[in-house]
């Protein structure tokens, strides 16, 4: 039986999550996991990258040399090196379909996540260097290769960039909102955060200012609710931009499933509910997450100190473990660390050992200690995991 060898990268459901309003990363964070994505987990051994189920039994068997998360039916994956692809350092990526029958060709530098049916792809070329354009999922190309970046779609709009200045394009690739933002994010509930030299505020998709660019943070919406940086404190605004919940949190967390993770200045978590009361009576944790599934990941005994500015740095400790909606601990506070469910699985760290579990706490399959993630070069659309080992 072939030793397997697992290299997992950050995925970006946490970060935008947690790293949106909180600067401390999760506890061992060099070793944190992808999650699930459409039920399948990308895993390489010494023959390259594939993907398993969610019991653990290969469906793809490894053979590429990068891979991507699934998006809609579809995963970018990288070809062993080829001699005759243009970039000589790499070889070509193309788009594999859920049974890892190649759907798109492999000719492209790289492809980005596929979101409402589309997905940026790269190509590199002598006069522009590395440009992007749009493909559907059978590869027609939608947009020629043309911009230096393009954005996932979100809500049929996808933000690109143009001589240094950020716009939106519609899903024909047609130019909706001119390129005029120095950053912008992308369009949740009907509105999108956008930067204005040094401070953010939102439009709408007739690229109407919602709330002025005063921000010094741009919020992440979600069910009309947004997170407010005040003065080094947090708090919640509506989509007016009127003060909803007080800014007087360490940390916060965007609302997911109707509630927030929220850190008091003497280093205790909380959850809030959309008007700002704090959920589950007399329960007060160390370190806490949004909700997925719905369960929670909690932690008790995890240490803090104060850092520059006066915010609060996590220093590591504590057990972690689940709660759920009723703020019952319903896994018990035993793991080093934990990610966020995804598809009912979750990733644990149990007795020096990386576990996946279900909902109900039950250990399903054993993952040997990982490896720490490599970075992947700043032109990528989506982070791609790491190529394997020639």
């Amino acid at each position: 039986m072939k030793k397997v060898k697992y290299i997992h990268t950050f995925i970006i459901i946490l970060m935008a999550i947690l790293l949106q309003s909180c600067s401390s990363p999760m506890p061992d964070s060099k070793y944190f996991l992808t999650s699930y994505s459409e039920k399948k987990l990308a895993v390489q051994t010494d023959d390259g990258w594939g993907y398993m189920d969610q019991s653990g039994k290969w469906i793809i068997q490894p053979q590429f040399s990068q891979v991507s998360p699934f998006k809609e039916n579809r995963a970018s994956v990288r070809i062993k090196h080829q001699r005759d692809f243009a970039d000589k350092r790499y070889g070509p990526v193309g788009v594999i379909d859920e049974n890892g029958k190649i759907v798109i060709e492999a000719k492209y530098n790289r492809v980005g996540a596929f979101s409402e049916g589309l997905a940026a792809f790269t190509i590199k070329t002598r006069k522009s260097g590395l440009i992007m354009g749009l493909i559907d999922l059978n590869g027609k190309e939608i947009l020629p290769a043309r911009y230096p970046w393009i954005k996932p779609f979100s809500e049929g709009f996808a933000a690109f960039k143009y001589k240094n200045k950020w716009g939106y394009l519609n899903r024909n690739g047609r130019v909706v909102i001119r390129p005029k933002y120095d950053s912008v994010g992308a369009f949740h509930e009907g509105i999108a955060p956008v930067q204005v030299r040094s401070r953010w505020g939102m439009i709408n998709k007739d690229g109407d200012f919602t709330i002025a660019p005063k921000l010094s943070n741009p919020p992440r919406f979600s069910k009309g609710i947004g997170i407010l940086k005040l003065h080094n404190r947090f708090g919640y605004i509506n989509r007016r931009g009127k003060l909803q919940i007080q800014a007087i949190y360490a940390k916060a967390s965007p609302f997911s499933e109707g509630k927030a993770a929220a850190q008091y200045f003497n280093g205790k978590w909380v959850y809030l509910n959309e008007d700002g009361r704090v959920q589950f009576k007399n329960a007060r944790f160390d370190y806490a997450i949004p909700f997925s599934d719905g369960l929670a990941g909690v932690n008790n005994g995890a240490e803090w100190e104060l850092g520059v500015g006066g915010s609060l740095m996590f220093k590591g400790g504590g057990n972690w473990g689940y709660i759920d909606k009723q703020g019952e601990k319903v896994i018990p506070l035993r793991y080093q660390w934990v990610t966020p469910f995804r598809n009912e699985r979750a990733k644990v760290a149990y007795k020096g050992k990386v576990w996946v579990i279900d909902t109900k706490g039950k250990l399903l399959f054993q993952i040997p200690k990982l490896t720490p993630p490599i970075i992947t070069e700043q032109q990528t659309p989506l982070p791609m995991l790491p190529p394997s080992k020639p």
